[in-house]
């Protein structure tokens, strides 16, 4: 497999055509997973009374979405282990 053989431009493509996807399929599950406990959080933070309880509500809902993203969520996920 050569350049002059024209076999490489078609791998490259296809490499990046099946890492695009893969990267969307990853990007749904994360929002997937995630859609039930943001809907439990926002109703918490609805049904909430004190401003302390809706800060403790909104805090946790940072953290989901922050958690959401791959490198930053691994980050926090370990400062929250040592917090608790």
């Amino acid at each position: 497999m050569t350049e002059k053989d024209g076999t490489i431009l078609p791998i490259i493509n296809m490499f990046a055509i099946f890492s695009a996807i893969v990267i969307v399929i990853i990007f749904i599950y994360v929002i997937i997973s995630k859609a039930s406990d943001r809907r439990f959080i926002k109703l918490k933070i609805r049904r909430s009374t004190s401003r302390r309880e809706i800060k403790y509500w909104k805090r946790e809902l940072r953290y989901l979405y922050i958690c959401g993203i791959p490198v930053l969520g691994k980050y926090f996920q370990r400062m929250k282990d040592r917090n608790d």
